[in-house]
């Protein structure tokens, strides 16, 4: 698994003003200590397709919520939303971890939607990795639980896909009231 420290240098050292918004918030994730699981096993010589200019991109997964996000990102105070990890399968990134972030600002309602920012990165092996950032809402799913859906913007940050310099795409994260999480992406990104 690549430590913090690398990977903190490797987004800094990939300039582009969509990327900057994706380098801010995964470091004041890195910054609260997020533990991170990842795969430590790595792909076979030759069994990886390369990139192609413009691609879809999937990933589902199921994991659980680890725990509550212990800050704001509006700066109210937390518990402001959810961290949720687990195992993925997908496009182009295969096989791997998923981490992500919901920050609702401390305003989930049983009752009623409301807005949400989302932080997520999906691991392929400990050193190819694909971040996502965006908006959209958490909404109770009417059995205790809640669902978090909105649109990413999608961003490479090292190994094989360091070259993707954008892409956008739809997230759909449940939450069950028993801590179960699942995790749906899809969208497209851009290599170059």
């Amino acid at each position: 698994m690549p430590s913090d420290s690398a990977t903190i240098s490797t987004m800094t050292q990939q300039p582009s003003p969509r990327k900057g918004r994706l380098r801010r918030t995964l470091l004041v994730a890195l910054a609260a200590g997020a533990a991170l699981t990842v795969p430590t096993a790595t792909a076979a010589a030759g069994g990886v397709p390369p990139l192609r200019d413009k691609q879809l991109i999937t990933a589902s997964g199921k994991g659980e919520v680890t725990e509550g996000l212990p800050f704001c990102f509006n700066g109210a105070r937390g518990p402001c939303g959810w961290i949720v990890q687990g195992s993925h399968k997908g496009t182009p990134i295969r096989s791997g971890t998923f981490f992500a972030m919901i920050d609702d600002g401390h305003a989930a309602s049983p009752r009623r939607c409301v807005p949400a920012t989302y932080s997520g990165l999906l691991y392929e092996t400990p050193d190819d990795a694909i971040a996502q950032v965006g908006d959209g809402k958490v909404c109770p799913n009417g059995a205790g639980g809640y669902v978090f859906t909105g649109r990413v913007d999608i961003a490479g940050v090292s190994g094989r896909f360091q070259d993707v310099s954008s892409g956008r795409g739809r997230v759909l994260v449940t939450m069950t009231a028993n801590g179960a999480a699942t995790l749906t992406l899809s969208g497209h990104i851009r290599t170059g």
